[in-house]
């Protein structure tokens, strides 16, 4: 079941050899920005299609804003919560993930994945935190998943 859970945040930020974009609440695919005004992604978007998915789905998933500085190393931290219970949580090292360093400008990240016939249905939460080489947070996003 790990595995089934990680695959949902994993797919947000695998996969990618490009740029990043996210807002405040997007009602389409229902994400909030929980990152302040020193985060150093702006004008931050999520969007992903389906908008509800089911086993066995591709998902198509799109990141974009603008990166305040270049990002040389760091971490992202996730929670998954299925309903309001916590079922997965960890740690990821961004430059094991995307190629470094992520300059600063424009920066669009797209990438999709199959959904496993193993998922179980039901509303995932995913909270995501992003911090730089110096500790600085990046972005924070909390995405909603619909399952069915």
């Amino acid at each position: 079941m790990y595995k089934i859970l990680l695959f949902l945040f994993t797919f947000i930020i695998s996969n990618s050899n490009s740029e990043i974009q996210i807002n405040k609440i997007n009602k389409l695919n229902n994400w909030e920005n929980c990152g302040t005004p020193s985060d150093h992604i702006h004008n931050l978007d999520i969007s992903y299609t389906p908008e509800i998915i089911s086993k066995g789905d591709t998902i198509n998933l799109k990141i974009s804003g603008n990166l305040d500085e270049d990002v040389t190393s760091g971490e992202i931290n996730y929670k998954v919560l299925i309903g309001r219970f916590p079922v997965y949580q960890g740690t990821i090292q961004i430059c094991s993930e995307l190629k470094c360093p992520l300059l600063k400008g424009p920066l669009t990240i797209t990438t999709s994945k199959k959904v496993p016939d193993q998922i179980i249905p039901g509303k995932y939460e995913i909270q995501v935190n992003g911090t730089e080489q110096n500790s600085q947070e990046i972005f924070c996003a909390v995405v909603h998943i619909q399952v069915k």
